[in-house]
């Protein structure tokens, strides 16, 4: 049930919210659940959210109920609607099935560079088990479609995704992976806050400190 006076707060306060936002909000926390990954629905939650990308004059708010969508959804919803030929994120971890989403898209001709800064602590954590070695995959595909893996100590989870005509960034709680949890995006159409972010992608890209795959 949602709350009312949250809902008469939105509408004195003349946002327009979706009763999906609304939900995420008010939800309590329940018991751990296991909560499979299908990025077909998470991409229809976006297109009934937002019907399509920003454009130069619009920002989306948005935030995703437990179980919702994550970063990868955004991304597969930019690629649906038009190819993307600059990609950059920053993570604190990338999981395995959104790499291979991403890998796709690349072999369909829908994605072409794509830069990745993730936490050195997925690094040591992976590589510690084999069985989870999710980052000695990740760097093999990297290898493979000459993108740019770097890690370092992360903790940002910015996209930057740059099209023909549009210059898209998300600001993000939610990690490249799967996303069980309430996460929130920022997202938007602006050259000149993705030329902002661009720099500190840049800085981490090219910088001695960073440690980077060979």
């Amino acid at each position: 049930m949602v709350n009312q006076k949250i809902v008469d707060m939105f509408k004195r306060q003349e946002y327009k919210v979706n009763q999906l936002d609304i939900c995420a909000i008010v939800e309590k926390s329940r018991s751990k659940e296991i909560i499979a990954f299908n990025i077909k629905k998470e991409v229809s939650q976006i297109k009934e959210l937002l019907m399509k990308p920003p454009t130069e004059s619009e920002v989306y708010k948005i935030i995703s109920g437990k179980g919702g969508f994550s970063s990868i959804a955004l991304i597969k919803f930019i690629l649906d609607n038009e190819n993307i030929e600059d990609l950059y994120c920053s993570t604190f971890r990338i999981g395995k099935k959104q790499i291979n989403i991403l890998n796709d898209a690349f072999f369909e001709g829908k994605l072409k560079n794509v830069f990745l800064v993730t936490s050195n602590l997925q690094t040591e954590s992976d590589q510690s088990q084999e069985k989870y070695n999710y980052y000695g995959y990740i760097s093999e595909i990297c290898r493979t479609n000459k993108w740019k893996l770097v890690n370092t100590n992360n903790h940002s989870k910015i996209i930057l995704a740059k099209t023909k005509h549009n210059f898209y960034v998300i600001e993000t709680s939610s990690n490249l992976n799967e996303s069980p949890k309430i996460e929130q995006f920022n997202f938007e159409n602006s050259k000149r806050l993705y030329e902002f972010y661009l720099l500190l992608f840049k800085e981490l890209i090219q910088n001695g400190e960073t440690k980077e795959t060979s």
